[in-house]
């Protein structure tokens, strides 16, 4: 017969939340596939969330008629809505390193937008990446202009921020900005504010550095982790594969990421194609086998 303490301790360990909830970006399906079938497919290949873009996914200003059906489809197939990815808005409305102050206060303006609608979907994190020194070999704006005009914009979205209760998270990504985990560290800290953070995507961060290096450093501040993985080809070069296909020491990443005591979403992306079924599959697959190590 089991204990009243036994017992406790069962229901205690039933009501803990998972340390870790899988999540796919919708960018991984067809664009014109319905919600319903979305969610349902990720369900099936185990997975728990998804990742929302604006303009893509769902219209911004707000759409009240589609937002019901973002939150009644996936509570209906057991899919927590993980996160809004608000850079797709941003380029078309006026980026954040823009120079002009006119597109800059657009961008605060689809920033804003976007924080409404996230709280209106039951979402806490705004995935932000919409910031460029250059692009190619096109160099368009100083460093030290962007890094200033990206902190300026954010500070103008906390009381947004707060009023909605929802956070602000640049991501690493490959556009030549924030370029080591001391110097995205000093960028989040001198916001001073618990209403950014970072977003981590630990293949992005292969051709700056390694993931079991930057994770203890940003610690506390990363609020979502994307995982992807990077074949080299050479020294710094080389292109995104399919997890666990790559170099990324995945053992070090799990590592680290336990050390700081993350807990929350871990989400995969990548873009479409006609085998994107087997791809969830095996992403599922993958992801498991990773939190394992």
């Amino acid at each position: 017969m089991i204990t009243r303490r036994e017992f406790g301790a069962l229901a205690a360990a039933v009501a803990q939340p998972p340390q870790y909830i899988k999540g796919i970006g919708l960018v991984s399906f067809p664009r014109e596939m319905p919600l319903s079938e979305k969610c349902e497919l990720a369900r099936e290949a185990g997975f728990k969330a998804i990742e929302i873009r604006c303009i893509e996914d769902i219209s911004i200003p707000l759409n009240r008629a589609q937002i019901a059906e973002y939150k009644r489809t996936a509570s209906n197939e057991g899919i927590t809505l993980a996160t809004l990815w608000a850079s797709g808005r941003l380029y078309a409305d006026g980026a954040p390193h823009d120079l002009d102050p006119g597109k800059r206060a657009k961008a605060v303006e689809s920033l804003t937008r976007a924080i409404e609608a996230a709280a209106e979907l039951g979402i806490d994190s705004i995935l932000i990446n919409a910031v460029r020194v250059g692009t190619g070999p096109k160099f368009m704006n100083r460093y030290e202009d962007v890094y200033k005009g990206f902190q300026e914009v954010l500070k103008k979205c906390e009381s947004a921020c707060a009023k909605h209760k929802v956070m602000l998270l640049p991501e690493n990504v490959g556009n030549r900005f924030l370029l080591s985990p001391l110097e995205f560290r000093r960028f989040i800290d001198e916001l001073h504010s618990k209403w950014f953070g970072v977003y981590f995507d630990v293949g992005n961060v292969l051709l700056q550095g390694y993931p079991q290096d930057w994770i203890p450093t940003l610690g506390s501040r990363i609020k979502r982790i994307h995982f992807k993985d990077f074949k080299f080809d050479g020294n710094y070069s080389g292109k995104m594969v399919e997890l666990l296909a790559g170099d990324l020491d995945w053992r070090a990443t799990m590592a680290a990421i336990r050390k700081i005591g993350y807990r929350g979403f871990i989400v995969d992306e990548w873009g479409a194609g006609p085998d994107f079924r087997e791809r969830l599959r095996q992403s599922s697959q993958a992801i498991d086998k990773i939190l394992a190590m």
